[in-house]
């Protein structure tokens, strides 16, 4: 049944329909198949886990820096931001974005995101941005289009400028 409700979607969507419902296996491809290649690791900043402090992260900071990671990947982008679970294990909290799902338009973004305190003050690090829509683009928008951006806190400043150069590399390469 779900096989033909897919074969009409594409069929009324036309040569986009493979991505459009979520069908599009070009996505996960890779240059060699079967290993994804790390492009860049993003060093995360040591104030990234004051964000996590109802989670136990002021007491347990180095639970929570230790397994926290955002990585640009070929086709990709993949981030792990972990929760404390009961103040003694940190859970993992992974977050895959595929380049099908991105404009790649990467930017450190300013104010009104999950990394801002008061939705102007950082305090975790700079926070990049990549829009999922065009209509999102200006930073005013977070606030009332928080789904239609990928948001990736915690880096420090000197990789967030490397992060979002290698990932729009990566972007218009996979393109």
């Amino acid at each position: 049944m779900a096989a033909k409700a897919d074969a009409k979607a594409q069929e009324a969507l036309g040569a986009n329909a493979a991505t459009l419902v979520g069908i599009g296996k070009e996505a996960f491809e890779t240059e060699t198949p079967g290993i994804t290649k790390t492009v860049y690791e993003a060093e995360i900043s040591e104030d990234w886990p004051r964000m996590q402090f109802c989670q136990g992260g002021l007491c347990c900071p180095h639970r929570i820096l230790e397994r926290t990671y955002v990585k640009v990947q070929e086709n990709r982008i993949e981030a792990n931001y972990p929760i404390l679970c009961c103040g003694v294990c940190a859970l993992d909290n992974t977050k895959v974005t595929y380049f099908d799902r991105s404009l790649g338009n990467f930017t450190e973004s300013k104010f009104c995101t999950p990394g801002h305190l008061c939705l102007v003050v950082p305090f975790s690090g700079t926070v990049v941005k990549d829009t999922k829509i065009e209509a999102a683009e200006p930073d005013y928008l977070n606030l009332f289009c928080v789904g239609a951006n990928h948001f990736y806190p915690g880096l420090t400043q000197e990789s967030s400028e490397t992060f979002i150069s290698k990932a729009k590399e990566a972007h218009a390469a996979w393109k």
